[in-house]
């Protein structure tokens, strides 16, 4: 297994770093909420070709793989881009499965955007669908048929939550498209969900090392007693085990993309390695939190016009959509979010392999 990243990735993920940074500066950010979507960003962001970078090359898409897609969420995560770019590539991939051309050419070229329901419907109303509130097309699971809904008119305001996102109820109308039935169906649309989550978990990772920097950079400009408190003993300690938890996170989230890319079905033979790599990490010390810049900027970081409240805040709040699997964390915990997302996405990507639980908590790690 060899995961560094090939000069094509290298030069994505210098392009995309200096995208978001250039695109999406916090002042955007903060200017999204509370719908947490920028028109004029996601215009940008079709420019680019990125929703359709997980398309089949065939279908007019860029044919990139989990990899690809992990570098991509994990720096939109770090600029917290107010775009949908983690459901539009996920629903783009499932629909290039399912359906035909008329559906993936307005994809391609961005004249539209689609979102995936992140769990079944029920009573003809999919619930808390990420960027329901401004997707035009939306891909759900009701029974054992794979239905895609179009939304000329959009369902409604955005359902308010702490993580300014575009969350909305989405109503199945009669006149919807059936894209496929049965096992095979489901299957497509489980797999799906938890390429979602494994994206999901990438873009927590580039949370938590933005967050990781901004309580850098202000630990080596504050001063107490007449020093800087990058001197404490106490916050270099917390610093250093919040970079090394963030290491983690990210070789495991990379890990699952790259074991996602090699087969789908059963696991690699290398999969072993990753399981036994995942269960030493949740075993090896306490988790540090990767927004302890919270705590070490004090109550600066309560005000909007900082811009550690403008970075990790909304982030724990991205995996708590995909139901009780990933909203058992405390809030504030990026890294304890990125490895759950993480654990859930790859124990079941491989069918009949499950990752070990970690069991963790923030009472009595010590």
């Amino acid at each position: 297994m060899n995961l560094d990243f090939t000069d094509e990735q290298r030069a994505l993920r210098e392009t995309l770093r200096d995208f978001f940074e250039k695109e999406s500066p916090p002042a955007v950010v903060r200017a999204a909420e509370p719908l947490g979507f920028d028109a004029a960003l996601w215009r940008t962001v079709a420019e680019l070709g990125l929703p359709a970078i997980a398309i089949p090359e065939d279908h007019g898409g860029a044919g990139a793989g989990s990899v690809e897609l992990a570098i991509a969420a994990e720096l939109l995560g770090r600029s917290l881009a107010p775009v949908p770019l983690i459901e539009a590539a996920t629903a783009g991939r499932l629909l290039a499965s399912h359906a035909g051309g008329a559906v993936l050419e307005p994809l391609v070229a961005g004249e539209r955007l689609a979102t995936l329901a992140l769990h079944p419907a029920v009573r003809d109303v999919a619930r808390l669908v990420p960027a329901g509130a401004v997707a035009d097309l939306v891909v759900v699971l009701r029974e054992d048929a794979l239905l895609l809904i179009e939304q000329p008119v959009k369902p409604g305001p955005a359902i308010p939550n702490l993580g300014a996102m575009p969350l909305a109820d989405c109503p199945i109308p009669a006149d919807l498209v059936v894209l496929a039935r049965g096992p095979e169906a489901v299957a497509g649309y489980h797999l799906a969900v938890r390429q979602w989550r494994l994206l999901t978990a990438a873009a927590l990772v580039g949370i938590a090392s933005r967050a990781l920097e901004i309580g850098l950079d202000y630990v080596l400009q504050r001063r107490a007693f007449g020093v800087l408190i990058a001197s404490f003993q106490t916050i270099q300690h917390r610093l250093a085990d919040n970079a090394t938890a963030i290491d983690g996170a990210r070789l495991l989230a990379y890990e699952a993309a790259w074991a996602d890319d090699v087969q789908r079905g059963p696991p690699p033979p290398a999969w072993p390695r990753c399981r036994s790599c995942s269960r030493r990490r949740r075993r090896s010390g306490p988790r540090r939190r990767a927004c302890t810049s919270t705590a070490v900027t004090g109550t600066r970081s309560n005000t909007t016009s900082s811009s550690t409240s403008g970075g990790p805040r909304p982030g724990p709040s991205w995996p708590a959509t995909a139901g009780p699997g990933t909203r058992s964390w405390p809030t504030s915990c990026m890294t304890h979010r990125a490895r759950r997302t993480i654990d859930r996405a790859g124990r079941t990507t491989h069918r009949g392999r499950r990752w070990p639980t970690c069991r963790t908590t923030h009472r009595g790690r010590r």
